[in-house]
């Protein structure tokens, strides 16, 4: 089992930097890593002052990068959607549900589903890497994502029992009135091709709310620095990610040149933490090697 982990905080408080420390210091080890940003500030391909690129690169044997396009992602989303709605709704055009999906890539939420499908295809298309390292979004989107699996999980669950209602009156009706409405009007749901996606997206949510909550194999390190509102930020994602059962492995106060004699601190005060001090960049591969000694521990890995 490969492990995951992922670096949260407020834009610009040095995730991409640690991200990148922690990347090295396992390829020291000689572990196989797949490191990825599905931030749009493109930062990865920044701090290697490399050029954009749609797909996976190898930066040095063991190691490879990617920028996730969160817009193509989307596409491919919409496109998922709407083969699976005319595959499930054989009446799509006669309610002209299809222009339905000019529109909705500007329904709220459907950059975060867009965000969550591209995770769920990392986890599965690099489970042969030892490690995978997660350079996340602010954090606004990020929680969304994270708790996403929960919530649509719930939908799901009402949906599956009002599916199981319209099949049981579909058969009751079918019996009266001699009526054959096909595999829908009969209890054996396997049948039944809406029944059949709920039960797939179900599977899918439980599949990343595993990987999510798993604390052997998804690692959490919330990076901060000393300012107020950095550190409320902070506050904010650990007690979101209690309420989902998401525990945060480390805190990495992070450029700490100066006093760090702030009262939000002390909310932190009950989670392991690691004082990092403030480095100038370009970040070139043996000082990131220097910044992950300052916090990596064997324990972590």
């Amino acid at each position: 089992m490969n492990k995951i982990f992922f670096f949260l905080g407020k834009g610009g408080v040095g995730k991409t930097t640690l991200s990148a420390s922690l990347a090295y210091y396992l390829r020291e080890k000689n572990k196989t890593v797949y490191w990825a940003s599905i931030d749009p500030a493109h930062n990865i391909y920044d701090l290697l002052s490399l050029p954009a690129s749609p797909k996976v690169q190898k930066i040095e044997a063991g190691l490879w990068v990617e920028e996730i396009d969160v817009d193509r992602y989307l596409r491919r989303f919409l496109e998922h959607i709407q083969e699976k709605a005319q595959k499930v709704y054989q009446y799509l055009q006669i309610l002209n549900l299809d222009k339905m999906f000019k529109v909705i890539k500007y329904t709220p939420a459907m950059e975060e589903y867009a965000c969550l499908y591209a995770l769920k295809e990392v986890f599965k298309k690099h489970e042969d890497k030892d490690y995978l390292i997660i350079d996340t979004p602010p954090t606004g989107l990020m929680l969304r994502i994270f708790s996403l699996p929960f919530v649509t999980e719930l939908w799901l669950k009402e949906l599956r029992h009002w599916r199981e209602e319209i099949l049981k009156r579909r058969q009751i009706v079918a019996h009266i009135k001699h009526v054959d409405f096909g595999p829908g009007a009969q209890l054996e749901f396997s049948k039944d091709k809406v029944f059949n996606e709920l039960n797939a997206q179900q599977k899918d949510m439980q599949y990343l709310k595993d990987v999510f909550t798993n604390p052997k194999k998804t690692f959490l390190i919330l990076v901060i620095n000393p300012d107020k509102l950095s550190l409320l930020e902070g506050k904010r994602i650990v007690e979101t990610l209690n309420k989902f059962g998401i525990p945060i492995k480390i805190v990495l106060l992070n450029k700490t040149g100066h006093s760090m004699e702030l009262k939000e601190l002390n909310f932190f005060n009950d989670l392991p933490q690691k004082k990092i001090p403030l480095f100038e960049g370009p970040f070139p591969k043996q000082v990131l090697l220097k910044i992950a000694s300052l916090w990596v521990e064997d324990a972590y890995l």
